[in-house]
């Protein structure tokens, strides 16, 4: 495959007005425009089907997504076990052996 050379586009003097109307993309020519305003009620009122529903999300701090927790089995001899959840695990071993001796 090959690829026609062109001088990057590095001008620091482009303006929006002198943007052209079509670009092209990889899978061809696009408007440069991929949306545009309507009338939302006129649509709404035309649907087949409508929904009229109101969703809230309610206030989150903080919370992470990653919970840690260790868990560790003594009467397993030998050796005794131990898991973690993270996704450091050769850190948690060396933290865990430094810890136990």
């Amino acid at each position: 495959m090959t690829y026609e050379q062109q001088p990057p586009n590095v001008s620091t003097e482009l303006r929006a007005d002198e943007d052209p109307e079509t670009v092209m993309a990889t899978f061809g020519p696009q408007k440069r425009l991929e949306s545009e305003r309507g009338d939302a009620e006129a649509a709404f009122a035309a649907a087949p089907v409508k929904i009229d529903q109101t969703y809230v999300t309610p206030t989150e701090t903080h919370n992470p997504l990653e919970l840690h927790a260790a868990i560790a089995m003594w009467d397993r001899l030998p050796p005794p076990a131990s898991w973690a959840s993270t996704r450091g695990r050769l850190e948690y071993g060396n933290k865990a052996a430094n810890c136990l001796g």
